[in-house]
């Protein structure tokens, strides 16, 4: 558990920061600080100061909200972390070291609204969901490697693109794809009726599939029966020769 005795403030997001050791985990509040623990021993490592990287004076004593922590989001590739904040516009780029461990701004970005979330992809790029000013349209903002703004949102959206055709492709219904369009339950009555036809002896009848197995198979006489033959109804030739 992550004790905060210092102040009275709320923890809003925990995430486990990358590395080797996996031991440590950062921590994001409503006092406008970001802390990395080393929680198996329940240590805090170290504390940053938001306010003071925004170039922002502290909060005054009777202040009952400070700067909260919305968002965090972590590349293990390049061990970057990106913070946002309530009410800012600006998105904090942090600097991850384990072997120090220390973390330090390594950009701010200026986004055209105020961001609520933020997550890197898979290959690094920054995805940001914002809020955007007045006569702004655009709710997503995508930032490349190197936290440039990428303008055309949609190439990676639709991976595919798409092409101009002078007639629509004929439409088919997909009930009419399907193998059987009847209810299970009739195929089914279907089916036990045509066997039973065939055991009365109907020779227009089709075989069942166990019969179509065995077409060397034939009906044990009577006669055997009453003899005391097997109970089984159908033998095969090569076993009534033997």
């Amino acid at each position: 558990m992550l004790s905060r005795r210092e102040t009275a403030s709320f923890v809003t997001v925990v995430k486990v920061l990358p590395g080797v050791s996996g031991k440590y985990l950062l921590s994001g509040a409503g006092d406008a600080t970001i802390r990395v623990w080393e929680f198996l021993k329940g240590l805090e490592i170290l504390t940053f100061n938001i306010r003071e990287n925004f170039g922002m004076p502290p909060a005054e004593a009777e202040a009952e909200e400070d700067l909260t922590v919305l968002s965090i989001a972590i590349c293990e590739n390049k061990n970057h972390i990106a913070v946002v904040v309530e009410k800012e516009s600006r998105v904090l780029i942090l600097q991850w070291s384990e072997e120090i461990p220390k973390v330090e701004v390594f950009k701010i970005l200026e986004l055209e609204g105020k961001p609520l979330t933020v997550e890197y992809d898979r290959s690094g790029k920054l995805w940001a969901l914002v809020v955007p000013e007045e006569g702004k349209t655009e709710l997503v903002h995508v930032y490349d490697n190197e936290y440039v703004r990428q303008e055309d949102f949609t190439k990676y959206v639709n991976t595919f693109g798409s092409k101009t055709v002078e007639t629509l492709p004929e439409l088919f219904n997909t009930e009419e794809m399907r193998k059987h369009t009847t209810d299970w339950r009739e195929l089914k009555k279907a089916r036990e009726e045509k066997e039973a036809a065939r055991l009365a002896g109907d020779p227009d009848a089709p075989l069942s599939k166990k019969r179509r197995k065995n077409k060397n198979s034939r009906k044990i006489p009577e006669h055997e029966l009453k003899a005391g033959s097997t109970a089984s109804t159908t033998v095969t030739s090569e076993e009534v020769e033997e």
